[in-house]
């Protein structure tokens, strides 16, 4: 190996281990100090040794262009992987993971909700409901979360809250209370906005959160699914995930998709020995194979007890 390749490997090698460690929010206006403490003293007890999970020194982490990313260690919240995982970001489509949690956290799921002319008229991915009809909210909650159906995610902040606006508010308490550092909401959608971000390790703190619902584990391992409205219009349904007919053991979760965001991804799946990992990458050229590329990577570096 020439002495060139030898001292380029070695940069690379620095850079990415100072990338594993720790590192507060870039910050945003209303983030207090003892959430962003709160915060990074969560990301502290990250050693996989220190649970048990063996690594081989001799596999640099790889390097991927998502602006961020990180895979997480389900069973013990380990970092196994990370990348800026504390930066701010936008979210696009993510943003709906929150919308989901307190649409299960409401609970009435077998009720029905009316489609606003607001909701049926929304902007970008839907799944074209029509104004007036009615939908059983478990419905709705598949729409939002397999199709990344926008008229659906409004429609459940205003059946679960009676407004977008309170509902919005109803998404930062629910922030405060998961202590959730760098995380804020401005729509229940996912349009870019200045005020409606989070990172990448908040994103897997969300997550784990959601991923105790069977019923939520259940609609993201969908891939295609026909739902009908109380009218009889029928709805297909196909999942926005690609990963979910690849090689990969992948489960499922969210995408996200916009021009500030650029292409996101929530993943979980499994690795030999059939740990679940938990992986987000944030404006990444290609969601798809960088996150191929983190699952491949840890199932060899990592050993599993």
């Amino acid at each position: 190996m020439s002495h060139s390749i030898l001292i380029a490997i070695l940069v690379a090698s620095q850079i990415l281990s100072q990338s594993l460690l720790p590192s507060l929010p870039n910050g945003h206006a209303g983030l207090t100090d003892e959430i962003k403490q709160t915060a990074y003293e969560r990301n502290l007890n990250l050693d996989p040794a220190s649970v048990g999970i063996k690594k081989d020194p001799s596999l640099i982490a790889p390097i991927i262009s998502a602006n961020s990313a990180i895979a997480l260690d389900l069973n013990s919240g380990t970092v196994l992987y990370s990348k800026d995982a504390y930066q701010t970001l936008p979210i696009a489509s993510i943003t709906k993971l929150m919308t989901a949690l307190l649409v299960l956290e409401d609970g009435r799921l077998d009720e029905m909700a009316q489609i606003s002319e607001k909701a049926a008229s929304l902007p970008g991915s839907k799944a074209w409901l029509y104004p007036g009809d009615y939908m059983k909210v478990e419905d709705l909650l598949k729409a939002n979360l397999i199709h990344s159906a926008n008229d659906a995610s409004m429609v459940l902040a205003e059946f679960v809250a009676g407004s977008e606006e309170a509902f919005v508010e109803k998404m930062n308490r629910k922030v405060l209370e998961l202590k959730l550092a760098g995380t804020h909401f401005e729509n229940p959608v996912g349009y870019d906005n200045n005020e409606n971000y989070s990172t990448a390790y908040e994103l897997t703190l969300l997550a784990k959160k959601l991923w105790e619902y069977p019923l939520f584990r259940q609609i993201v391992g969908t891939r295609s699914e026909t739902i009908y409205s109380e009218g009889g219009s029928a709805y297909k349904l196909e999942s926005t995930n690609d990963l979910l007919k690849s090689y990969l053991k992948v489960y499922g979760m969210k995408t996200g998709t916009t021009d500030a965001a650029g292409q996101a991804l929530v993943a979980i799946g499994e690795v030999d020995g059939g740990r679940q990992i938990l992986t987000v990458v944030l404006n990444s050229p290609d969601r798809y194979h960088e996150t191929k590329v983190i699952f491949d990577w840890t199932e060899r570096a990592y050993e599993f007890d």
